[in-house]
């Protein structure tokens, strides 16, 4: 009975320790924990360009003599900054296609070699750029009366290496061009007359002697109506007149009792018009001794929709200067 105690004790330290002889590395099967790896890469560099994508490649660089395993893939991160990149995809190759990106952006990317546990190499860092697809959020910021002075202003294109922003006359004459810094994101233009007038911005980037060029960019540019007379009446009537703002498709006319607030649209006339005489505001007659505020706002059609001039200047019935909001 001692015996056969024995003997099984001897057969399963046996087996235990054939087991362990089988399962060391270099005996036909190999843990991540014995494993040893360890390989880096060139700077990734992209060699296509596109508005919504980007292509790049990269190659091995080194992969040392001593790692128990060698290099299966490739770990790819992308982000907006180089401090804050995230985990998006895997490859087997030494390239790798950013679809789904952003037009006019610059991205930050890690690449990192892996081996078939997931133990990693060395990584490198590079950028990838897209193409700017459209100069977006074009806008009239002020339109300056006394010095006949517009300002436009867009959104930033982060890879734009070049802005050319163009006025067009009412006739679709070009009277003036700029061409800006990528960076810049707003211009003036100067001696305008009063009349709806064009602004197109195209943005452009340069790479490998190649240029990429985004879609043009327009909006209608026109000032508020210049009043030249604003007068109550003895016969408790106000009158406002205005100059006409050449290819307008109408205006609205608003009073208040005070410069900056309270004003209430109270005539709406066609764009042959230039002149209205008002008996009531706000269903009392008109006062000759009290100062009422005006200002006529400009209206331009295109197809369905209208667009109106920004709100600027206001005029009293007591000068014929200007105020401005």
């Amino acid at each position: 009975m001692k015996t056969r105690k024995k003997t099984a004790a001897w057969f399963i330290f046996t087996a235990f320790l054939a087991l362990t002889v089988f399962l060391m590395p270099g005996r036909g099967m190999e843990s991540r924990a014995a494993s040893y790896y360890w390989a880096t890469v060139s700077k990734p560099i992209q060699t296509e360009y596109a508005t919504d994508s980007a292509f790049m490649s990269w190659a091995l660089d080194y992969e040392a003599a001593y790692s128990t395993t060698k290099t299966a893939g490739y770990n790819i991160y992308l982000g907006t900054s180089y401090g804050a990149v995230t985990l998006i995809g895997k490859t087997a190759g030494t390239s790798y296609r950013f679809t789904g990106l952003e037009d006019g952006t610059k991205y930050y990317v890690k690449v990192e070699p892996y081996d078939v546990y997931g133990n990693t190499g060395g990584w490198n860092t590079s950028t990838v750029e897209t193409m700017p697809k459209q100069v977006k959020n074009l806008k009239q910021a002020r339109w300056y009366y006394s010095l006949r002075l517009l300002d436009v202003e867009w959104g930033k294109v982060g890879t734009a290496d070049k802005i050319v922003a163009s006025l067009y006359n009412g006739r679709g004459k070009k009277v003036s061009e700029e061409i800006l810094g990528g960076s810049v994101t707003g211009t003036s233009f100067r001696n305008l007359k009063d009349e709806v007038y064009t602004v197109k911005v195209q943005a452009f980037r340069t790479v490998n002697g190649r240029t990429y060029q985004s879609a043009v960019s327009a909006i209608r540019c026109f000032n508020q109506a210049r009043v030249s007379y604003a007068k109550v009446s003895r016969k408790k009537k106000l009158t406002v007149c205005w100059k006409k703002v050449t290819g307008a498709s109408g205006y609205d006319v608003y009073v208040s009792t005070h410069p900056k607030t309270g004003y209430k649209k109270v005539a709406s006339v066609g764009r042959t018009k230039n002149k209205v005489t008002l008996s009531r505001f706000k269903g009392k007659k008109f006062r000759p001794g009290k100062t009422y505020y005006v200002y006529v706002d400009t209206k331009v059609k295109t197809g369905k929709k209208i667009s109106r001039s920004a709100r600027l200047y206001y005029w009293g019935t007591d000068s014929t200067s200007y105020g401005t909001f």
